[in-house]
């Protein structure tokens, strides 16, 4: 078992005790592994006696949101593609700059609403067959940094800051699915500070009987998390009340507890509502691993 942080709520920290290769995003996502029984689901956890119709209701409204997501930009860059043939219709000059603009913000919705969909389909599918993934070593302080160097394209009102104690935290995993969850995890912080502020990814070792951890916490400065819905934000679909109005599936947080279980690891939350967010994510290192 692995024992997280004081304070840290709803962490899932069971290690896997599966044999054979590891399973890709979708299966990671959809708690089913090739050839063995299926990783224990978090099914959508919500209070009241109304809870199996909300779901229904809930799940009706992320397909809803994904297609309002996607039409947005599409919208925008068919408008843009009206503005550039009309521009050379009437042999005005087209301001490049400023399309160009235009257009990077578009295809970056469309990227992200995309990504969603992608995400939204790999839960929803459960007949697609699993491929064998193979872990190898890597640097998970490089991982982090490669998803926060991206966000920063998109994320021009934040200050990212990273903070390391060790030089390198190189443990084996799938570069790919770590990048996909702390993306997830980086873009949820962007997303629920909608105003801004600094987003600190902290990287340090922690041993407990003779195992060593990677910790990787995320901290933004956002709207933060009630703390009634704390023990529901890994849940698939789940959404607090006070994000309403911010456009979003609810699969992030769920990708990325997927992906740290694969990875024999753990993840959990901190927050105080209106103060921020703090998401832990725990996994162990190289030689942890190479010794079992």
């Amino acid at each position: 078992m692995v024992r997280v942080p004081k304070g840290v709520t709803n962490v899932a920290t069971e290690q896997s005790t599966r044999s054979g290769p590891h399973q890709e995003v979708a299966a990671i996502l959809l708690g089913e592994a090739a050839g063995g029984p299926a990783v224990e689901q978090f099914p959508i956890a919500l209070p009241g006696p109304s809870g199996a119709e909300r779901a229904v209701l809930l799940r009706q409204e992320q397909i809803d949101q994904l297609a309002h997501d996607l039409l947005n930009p599409l919208t925008v860059l068919k408008a843009l593609s009206q503005r550039i043939l009309r521009g050379i219709d009437r042999g005005r000059p087209i301001e490049l700059g400023r399309l160009a603009a235009d257009m990077h913000a578009a295809d970056e919705a469309v990227t992200r609403a995309v990504g969603e969909i992608a995400a939204f389909l790999e839960v929803a599918d459960r007949s697609r067959p699993v491929p064998a993934l193979e872990f190898s070593p890597l640097d998970f302080a490089e991982v982090i940094e490669e998803a926060i160097a991206d966000c920063r394209q998109v994320a021009v009102q934040h200050r990212f800051v990273v903070v390391k104690e060790e030089a390198a935290l190189v443990g084996l995993g799938e570069r790919g699915l770590l990048l996909h969850a702390f993306d997830n995890i980086l873009r949820n912080a962007i997303k629920y500070s909608p105003h801004g502020g600094t987003i600190t990814a902290s990287l340090h070792v922690e041993a407990e009987q003779d195992i060593r951890w990677a910790v990787i916490a995320v901290r933004d400065e956002g709207i933060g998390v009630p703390a009634a819905a704390l023990p529901f934000v890994f849940n698939r679909f789940y959404r607090a009340e006070n994000v309403s109005d911010i456009p979003g599936t609810g699969l992030g947080l769920s990708g990325a507890l997927r992906i740290a279980e694969a990875h024999h690891g753990a993840i959990g939350v901190e927050s105080i509502e209106g103060q921020g967010c703090v998401i832990t994510v725990r996994l162990p290192l190289e030689s942890i691993q190479a010794s079992k």
